[in-house]
């Protein structure tokens, strides 16, 4: 197959795959006016988005203490209490689903950083976090993937 009907056949394939997406996370946005948690499979990756509106502008004093003291520091240098709480309950529920995948206790889940700013753990499971508005999503997987 030539290099450009290749190219055009991958720019279709992530094209696709974009707006099948969008589609469900729209799907999503508004079944999760109703849940809290709302996970799919798509390509081996499981998506969980959750909608943290009632937690927003809640203190995060109360669960500091299962970050470390750097990771602290840079949640509370925040200004908002709302982004604080975006960014720790992310991290929180990607540490939970990564202790279920893995089988280990959640505490001694270390989350690093690549010199991108990207979080990974040291094993085969590739993550992403994000954080918008309402909701929070976390996206999990063998393979690299992301979610924004």
């Amino acid at each position: 197959m030539p290099a450009k009907v290749r190219q055009h056949v991958a720019d279709v394939k992530y094209h696709s795959v974009n707006i099948i997406i969008h589609a469900l996370v729209s799907k999503i946005l508004i079944y999760n006016y109703y849940t809290m948690l709302t996970k799919f499979k798509f390509l081996n990756t499981e998506i969980y988005i959750v909608n943290i509106a009632s937690k927003l502008d809640r203190p995060v004093d109360k669960y500091l203490k299962f970050f470390t003291p750097e990771r602290q520091a840079r949640i509370m240098r925040y200004k908002f209490n709302a982004d604080r709480n975006r960014t720790l309950w992310a991290e929180l529920l990607a540490r939970k689903i990564i202790s279920r995948k893995l089988n280990i206790n959640f505490n001694k889940i270390i989350i690093s950083r690549d010199d991108s700013g990207r979080p990974f753990i040291n094993n085969n499971l590739n993550f992403s976090i994000s954080h918008s508005g309402d909701y929070i999503a976390v996206s999990v997987g063998e393979n690299l993937n992301g979610v924004d």
